[in-house]
C-alpha cells in the first residue's frame, strides 16, 4: 500500500506552474527588452546623422514613407529649427510605444520612441523618432518631432 499527499501534488504542481509562467513571462519580458534595445539601437543611429549635422543623410536613412510625404528640400526647412537647438548634451530614452496602426499611414509595425533631451540652446525637451520597420526587418525612421 502506497500512500499519496494529495496537498503535496496539489502545492508543487501550483509552484511548478507559478514557476513555469514566471519564467515565461520572464521569456516574453526579456524578448521586449531585446526589441527595446533593437528599435533604441536603430532610432540613436538615425539621430547620429542629425547630431554630426548631416540632416540630409538622416533624410536619406528614412523609411521610403518619409521621403514620399517630404521631399528633401522641405525636411531641410523644417530641421532648421532643430539644428538651432546646437548640439545635444544629453539624452535619455524615457519610452517606448510599438503600434501597428498611424493616423494617416499604412498599417505596420511602427515604434515611438521618446527621449528626454538636453540641447546646447535648450536644456529641456522631448525628441519623439517614430520608426517603421520595413519588410527586411530594420526598423527606419518616418517620423521625427522635437517638444
Amino acid at each position: 500500500m502506497f500512500h499519496i499527499d494529495i496537498g503535496r501534488v496539489i502545492m508543487k504542481h501550483t509552484l511548478l506552474s507559478t514557476l513555469l509562467a514566471f519564467g515565461l513571462a520572464f521569456q516574453a519580458h526579456a524578448a521586449d527588452l531585446v526589441i527595446d534595445d533593437s528599435v533604441d539601437r536603430q532610432a540613436r543611429a538615425w539621430l547620429a546623422h542629425l547630431d554630426d549635422g548631416h540632416v540630409d543623410k538622416a533624410w536619406e536613412a528614412g523609411d521610403p514613407l518619409l521621403k514620399k510625404v517630404l521631399p528633401l528640400e522641405d525636411w531641410l526647412k523644417s530641421m532648421k529649427a532643430v539644428t538651432a537647438l546646437g548640439t545635444v548634451q544629453r539624452r535619455a530614452l524615457s519610452s517606448v510605444t510599438f503600434t501597428s496602426k498611424m493616423p494617416g499611414s499604412v498599417d505596420g509595425d511602427y515604434a515611438l520612441l521618446h527621449y528626454d533631451t538636453a540641447f546646447r540652446n535648450k536644456a529641456s525637451t522631448v525628441e519623439t523618432v517614430i520608426l517603421k520597420r520595413d519588410a527586411d526587418q530594420l526598423w527606419r525612421s518616418v517620423g521625427y518631432l522635437v517638444k
